[in-house]
Order: structure tokens, then sequence, then C-alpha cells
């Protein structure tokens, strides 16, 4: 299987990085469990199988949903420090008219 977890963003290029291809990573890793999915069809203990895969995609499903949440904080902070930077260079000008 080519979707592996996804690594845990650590800064606001890595957290933007995962969130622009995060729709595409998801449709390949839907694409691939079904693919899995469809071959257990094929094998003795179908059921021993799907029970495999669904663990599987319990736990990608669950990275992913971690690192989106970890990407966001990442750039809800970013984005709160721009603002930040933007009232006090505001303020400062102000003071100086």
């Amino acid at each position: 299987m080519k979707s592996r977890k996804p690594e845990m963003p650590q800064n606001y290029e890595q957290a933007q990085s995962y969130m622009a291809g995060r729709e595409q990573q998801l449709a390949i890793l839907d694409y691939e469990l079904n693919e899995q999915t469809r071959a257990c069809y094929k094998r003795f203990f179908v059921a021993s199988c799907l029970d495999d895969v669904r663990a599987e995609k319990a736990e990608l499903r669950r990275a992913h949903a971690e690192a989106a949440d970890r990407a966001m904080d990442l750039i809800r902070m970013h984005d709160y420090s721009d603002r930040q930077k933007d009232s006090r260079g505001k303020s400062g000008a102000e003071v100086h008219q």
C-alpha cells in the first residue's frame, strides 16, 4: 500500500503543505483501501481480511485527523501572531503621529 500515516506538521509551512494535499491523500487512501477490500473477497478467510482492512482504515483515518488538527492549530497560531504584529505596528504608528 502506497498510503502511509501522515507526518505531524511541525511548522507553518509543513501545515500549509499538508492541508493543501490532504484531500488528494485521503482520496488515494480510500481508493487503496477499497482495492484491499475487494481483494479480501478472493480469500478464504474473508471476514478476517475485512476486519484487518477496517482496522487499518481506522488507524490511518485517525492519523490524518490528528495531523489535520495539528496543521490547523499551527495555521491559527501563525495567523494570530500575524494579527498581533499588525495591531502592534498600527498602535505604534499612531503614537508617533
